[in-house]
């Protein structure tokens, strides 16, 4: 894939160079390899430098304690995991590595895993996890860990016990730390900075140097790539001086666990608090030929809508190709459609993509493949 990006910057002839980059002004750059260092003087610059995984004090890097880039690089099964962190990464690596016959136990601070979805969501991932023989933690603080040539062992507490556990490796994912800092030079042009080391932006991505953009990772906002391709869009569109601006009413959020999870736009309670009288109703995978044919009956498809109006506001979707099946409830949100628009939208059979339509059918009161609720 990413070679497929580099032959479509040759074919869009953009040059690039190798190296580590720092500012050296408002207006240009310096980049540093091991045989040159040329200066670039530029008239709009985007900075999108990423994040990294965040490296806890007591947890550092190195030898049998790993982030999830040493995790994807192994070069042997491990026999167990200590999984630290519970968000989409540990997560969807723990059950990775669980479903490859890896004993896997995930320690996490939280009362559950995947914190953010829907709890109906998390309750069938963990559900499938258990399965497969994975020890779920959950209000586990960890504490430090102790490796040797062979092993590693964790010491973490629960309600103030200490309680300890050894396995071949220790995977930390504790979430993503912006690429601001270092030698990037941002103090030298004096770019302004949350106190989480995130860029200042405004709503076309611009810094307090109004020819200077920043994206992604190192902007406010959830660290998603979808995000930031959709961001750097914005800023491109905004330096060929259209009058383009983010929106981000429907960043759509997906964990690739087993079910997957996918989310888009607001929650109900999300909803009650900006006054809008909602109601949502969940219209489940088992209902579904199609999802049953897959052997895949395990999930639903939420949605969420003004009762007055219809309007939908916001979709949660447990299930196989979750991924996928939201990409039409966030268009439905962007354009302001109704349960109606949905529902009278004509889904071929037997497809996934019918879910969603009996979902809309369900909210509105009038399903075909699941008893309607009494009234």
């Amino acid at each position: 894939m990413t070679g497929g990006v580099g032959a479509l910057l040759k074919g869009n002839k953009v040059e690039v160079f190798s190296g580590e980059c720092m500012f050296i002004n408002e207006n240009e750059a310096r980049v540093f390899n091991e045989h040159e260092s040329p200066r670039y003087r530029f008239k709009n610059c985007i900075i999108a430098t990423g994040s990294r995984p965040i490296e806890l004090k007591a947890f550092p890097f190195g030898g049998r304690i790993l982030s999830s880039t040493e995790a994807l690089d192994l070069q042997e099964l491990p026999k167990s995991l200590v999984v630290i962190g519970g968000g989409y990464i540990g997560a969807e690596l723990g059950q990775m590595f669980s479903k490859f016959g890896t004993k896997v136990t995930i320690l996490e601070g939280l009362d559950s895993i995947l914190n953010g979805f829907d709890p109906d969501m998390t309750k069938l991932v963990a559900k499938n996890m258990q399965k497969t023989g994975v020890d779920i933690i959950t209000n586990a603080k960890a504490e430090s860990a102790e490796q040797t040539d062979k092993d590693v062992t964790v010491k973490y507490t629960i309600n103030g016990e200490s309680k300890e556990i050894t396995a071949d490796y220790l995977l930390v994912t504790v979430g993503r730390r912006p690429n601001t800092d270092g030698e990037l030079g941002l103090d030298l042009i004096n770019i302004e900075m949350t106190d989480r080391g995130l860029i200042k932006v405004d709503h076309q991505g611009r810094t307090n140097h109004p020819h200077i953009f920043a994206i992604g990772d190192i902007v406010p906002g959830p660290a998603l790539a979808h995000k930031a391709s959709y961001e750097g869009k914005v800023a491109a569109e905004a330096i060929a001086g259209l009058p383009s601006v983010v929106d981000y009413k429907v960043v759509p959020a997906v964990a690739f666990t087993d079910p997957e999870c996918s989310s888009v736009g607001m929650t109900e309670a999300q909803a009650k608090e900006q006054g809008y009288k909602a109601k949502s109703a969940k219209f489940p995978f088992a209902g579904n030929g199609r999802a049953l044919s897959l052997n895949s009956p395990d999930g639903f498809v939420k949605i969420v809508a003004d009762e007055e109006t219809g309007l939908v506001l916001g979709a949660h979707i447990a299930g196989i190709e979750a991924s996928n099946l939201i990409a039409e409830l966030g268009l439905a949100i962007e354009m302001g459609a109704t349960l109606e628009d949905i529902a009278l939208t004509i889904h071929a059979h037997p497809t996934l993509g019918e879910i969603v339509a009996e979902g809309a059918e369900l909210v509105l009161g009038h399903p075909i493949h699941v008893m309607a609720p009494r009234k």
